[in-house]
C-alpha cells in the first residue's frame, strides 16, 4: 500500500486490511468522510503514517493492534464519531495532533511505556473528562489537552515538564497554547516533586481551578500559567521557584504565601 492510496474515497464506509500489510501509509485513508469501521488490524500492522485516517468524521471505533510501534502526526485528526481508544503498550510517543478535534473521544487507555505526549495530541477533545496518565511518563508539551472537559487529573511522580507550543491549524500560526489550557471543570491540581518547568500558559483559563498545591523543586513558572484562573484564592509558593513571570495574572488571589 502506498501513500494516498484510498484518499477521498468518499462512497467507502468500511475496509478489512489484508495479514500482508505491515504499514498503513500517510493519508491512506484521509478525506474518507463517509468510512465507519475498520476491520481489527492484525499484528503485521507497526505502522500508521502522518494524518492516515485524519478527516474519517465517521469513524466510530479502531482497534490498534498490540503490535504497533508508531503512531503518525495528524493519524485520526477530526475523527468527530471517534468515542475510545485504546493506544497500545509499545507506543511511546503520541505525536502531534494525533486525536485532535476528536470532539466525542471520552475513553483514551494510554500506553505503560509512554514517555512524550506532543503538541496539540488531544488538543480539541471536548469529551474527554478523565485520562490516566502513567508512571514513566516525562514531558506534556504544549496544547496537549487544550480544550478538553477534565475534571479529574493526577500527574506521575515521573512527570518533568509540562510545556508549551505553537499550534498550527491549516495555513494559520497561533499564539502559544498551554498543555492544560482551558479546562473549565478542573478543581484542583498537584504539581509533582519531578516537575522543575511548568510552560506558559500551562494552566490558564480553567475557571474552576481553585486548589493548586506547587512541589519544592519547581523552579519555573511560565507567563499567564495560571491566567484567569478565577477561582483561585490562595497559593504557596516553593523556595526552589527562580523565575516566574505574570504566572498569576487575573486571578482571584487573595492570599500568597
Amino acid at each position: 500500500m502506498e501513500s494516498y492510496a484510498f484518499q477521498g474515497c468518499t462512497s467507502l464506509t468500511s475496509i478489512d486490511i489484508p495479514s500482508s500489510i505491515s504499514e498503513i501509509p500517510a493519508y491512506a485513508f484521509s478525506n474518507c468522510i463517509n468510512l465507519e469501521s475498520i476491520g481489527t488490524l492484525d499484528y503485521t500492522i507497526t505502522a500508521i503514517g502522518n494524518s492516515a485516517f485524519s478527516n474519517c468524521s465517521k469513524l466510530r471505533e479502531v482497534n490498534l493492534p498490540g503490535w504497533l510501534q508508531t503512531i503518525g502526526s495528524n493519524a485520526f485528526e477530526n475523527c468527530s464519531a471517534l468515542s475510545s481508544v485504546a493506544i497500545p503498550d509499545k507506543i511511546s510517543i503520541i505525536p502531534e495532533y494525533a486525536f485532535y478535534n476528536c470532539s466525542v473521544l471520552s475513553q483514551v487507555s494510554l500506553p505503560k511505556q509512554l514517555a512524550t505526549i506532543e503538541v496539540a495530541a488531544f488538543m480539541n477533545c471536548k469529551s474527554l473528562s478523565s485520562i490516566i496518565l502513567p508512571e514513566g511518563l516525562t514531558t506534556i508539551k504544549g496544547a496537549a489537552f487544550y480544550d478538553c472537559n477534565l475534571t479529574n487529573l493526577l500527574l506521575p511522580q515521573s512527570l518533568r515538564t509540562i510545556g508549551e507550543g505553537v499550534v498550527t491549524v491549516g495555513a494559520t500560526t497561533s499564539d502559544y497554547h498551554g498543555a492544560f489550557e482551558k479546562n473549565s471543570n478542573l478543581t484542583t491540581i498537584t504539581i509533582p516533586q519531578s516537575v522543575t518547568t511548568l510552560g506558559s500558559d500551562a494552566f490558564a483559563e480553567c475557571a474552576a481551578l481553585s486548589q493548586v498545591t506547587l512541589s519544592e523543586g519547581l523552579t519555573t513558572i511560565g507567563a499567564r500559567a495560571f491566567y484567569n484562573c478565577s477561582a483561585l484564592k490562595a497559593i504557596q509558593l516553593p523556595k526552589s521557584i527562580n523565575s516566574l513571570v505574570s504566572a498569576f495574572s487575573h486571578c482571584g488571589l487573595e492570599e500568597i504565601e
